[in-house]
Order: C-alpha cells, then structure tokens, then sequence
C-alpha cells in the first residue's frame, strides 16, 4: 500500500480495513488473520500515525441497532465507539490489536439483563457512558462510576468496581445499608468544664496582586483545505456536483434536513481553520450503493467517522466531514477533542 496514496484492503470473509493517504510513514502492507469467529488480528507493517478505519462484517445488525466492536488494549478488551456501514460495525482506531466482533445486542435474550451478561462472559466489565445509552441502558448515578457506566453493579452485584465517583460511598451508606441497631441508653457524663476560648489568630496578610498576570493561553488551531472531491469509479477523483458546505449537526444530507449552516457553500481549495474534532455520523466520497462496486478499491476512497469544528473566512462556524478535506489534513491535525 502507498504511504501518500493510502488505502482500502478487503479479506476475503469481509473485513475491511481503511487507511486514509498520508498515514503510513512508507509503504507497507495491511495484514488481516482470523483468530477465532467473528474474531481477527489486524497488523500494518509499516509504522503509521492517525486513525484506521476498520469494518467487521454483521449481517444481523441494522442502522438502529448494531452489534458491538470490540478492541483488544493493553491485554483487555474494550468497545469502541462505532456506526453500522454497508453491512460492516465500524470504527476509527489509533492502534491496532485483536478486534472482533460482539453479538450482544441482537443475539442475547433477556432484554437489558441478558445483554448484560452476555458482556460479562465476553470480559467486557463496563461501558463508556455514551454506548451504554446507545444500547439502552438507562444510566443512573448507582451504576456509574464516573463516566463509566459498571455493568457489574448493574446486574445486581452492588458495588463499583471500576472507580469512586464522588457519590458512590454516600450512595451505598444511604441507599444500600440497613439502619443501624438502637444501643442501650448509658447515663450522660457529667459535662466538661467549658475551656478558656483561644485568642484569635492573626489575620495572615493577603498577598500583593501579581501586577503583570500571564495573559491567557491561544487556543489551538489548525489550517485545513476542503477538497470536494468524489471517487471517479476504480481510480481517481473528481470533483463533487454539489458544494461542500459547513453543518450545525456531524451528519450527512445535512442541506436536505435543514442543518446546513447558511451561506457557506465551498468547493475545493477553500482553507478553513480548524479548533477541535469530534466523532459523528460516517461519511464515505465513493458511491455507497449496495449494486455499485466498480469503486470500492479506488485507492482514493475514504469512509470515515471523523468531523472537524471549523470557520470559514467570514467567521461561520460549523461541522465539515474529514472526506471533504485535503488528504494531508485529515488525521486529526493533532488538534484537542471537542
């Protein structure tokens, strides 16, 4: 695969693997084994930096409720954040390690509980906040142990493993304990003599005001070039009909369901500046329609789930994909989560 061209590589049970241009320090290869079902090791060979894309084939998810992508980090698997694309659960990883996928939502029975369990026999021990709402898990302050909701306690187990959100210990002394037994009555002592007050300390002196205070840190930004371009069937690029413009929401169609931001049509080569990025709703340059396929190894494809917050010349600000952007400047441009 070439470094400054990027990449889509497709196995032949459907896995498929993303790499957008500029990632790879040199050229390399994309290696994708199958470790068990539903299971697979993805490897690039060469060093690389940024966000893979990384698809694992489901036939028993939809839109609306989509199975699980799990990671393997550091020895343990996780869920990573992810949307349901042509057939695939998909996700953007800064590394890569075991994936696979878990079939949770559609397949355990039991509602909520079943779903639960099923997790917990996968290894999977809690949830970011935001997926566990995602599945339907109504989160509440006794299953949450900061932004990270315990499936353990959920089930009934009555503890928080994960870590000691401020209201956890109040939450199990007064919620969870049973009321404590009445002691005997003991005769009151007598009272104490009362002591002599203490003389009131001095005031400390109030430190004189820093005459010259650091003046605040600039925010962090970026340049980044939109670069309104489609896929031109197996190879190549060419330029969108229609505008690429800025949106108020991190979706597609967004000019066909009124979250366009008004007057901010552009085409390619407009520079726009950038202050963070975010994940949202995947968008892809090539043609995603299940019966076109002459451009789904078009070295020039991208799908991607990335979204920068960006101004444009005349101070609008909005949402505007990753696919939109000039190769070189997708990535991240190591700018701060939004």
């Amino acid at each position: 695969m070439s470094a400054a061209a990027g990449g889509t590589v497709l196995s032949p049970d459907g896995v498929r693997v993303v790499v957008p241009p500029g990632t790879l320090a040199q050229d390399g290869k994309v290696e994708i084994t199958g470790v068990a079902q539903d299971e697979y090791e993805v490897h690039i060979t060469s060093a690389w930096n940024g966000l893979v894309e990384v698809g694992l084939p489901d036939s028993s998810s939809s839109a609306s409720a989509s199975n699980l992508f799990a990671h393997q980090v550091n020895g343990e698997w996780r869920i990573e954040e992810s949307s349901y694309i042509d057939g695939r659960v998909v996700a953007n990883l800064s590394s890569l390690s075991p994936v696979k996928l878990l079939k949770c939502v559609t397949s355990a029975t039991g509602g909520l509980p079943g779903i639960a369990k099923c997790l917990l026999k996968e290894g999977i021990k809690s949830l970011p906040k935001s997926i566990a709402r995602k599945i339907g898990f109504k989160i509440a302050d006794n299953f949450l142990c900061g932004d990270v909701f315990d499936i353990q306690s959920y089930i009934g187990d009555g503890s928080c493993k994960v870590g000691d959100p401020p209201n956890w210990q109040q939450y199990v002394t007064t919620s969870k304990a049973p009321p404590a037994a009445p002691q005997p009555s003991a005769p009151a002592p007598n009272p104490a003599p009362a002591p002599n007050p203490a003389p009131a300390p001095n005031p400390a002196p109030k430190p004189a005001p820093n005459p010259n205070p650091a003046p605040p840190a600039a925010p962090v930004t970026a340049k980044i070039t939109v670069s309104n371009k489609i896929t031109a069937g197996a190879t190549g690029t060419t330029e969108d009909s229609t505008p690429a413009y800025l949106s108020t929401a991190m979706k597609p169609f967004c000019k066909r369901d009124g979250c366009a931001v008004a007057n901010t049509d552009m085409s390619s080569g407009v520079v726009l500046t950038a202050t963070c990025h975010s994940n949202g709703a995947s968008m892809t340059n090539g043609n995603d329609n299940a019966n076109a396929t002459a451009d789904d190894n078009n070295p020039e494809r991208i799908t991607s789930s990335l979204w920068y917050r960006a101004s444009n010349a005349s101070g609008a600000t909005g949402w505007i994909s990753e696919v939109y952007i000039s190769p070189n400047d997708r990535g991240g441009k190591a700018l701060p989560t939004c």
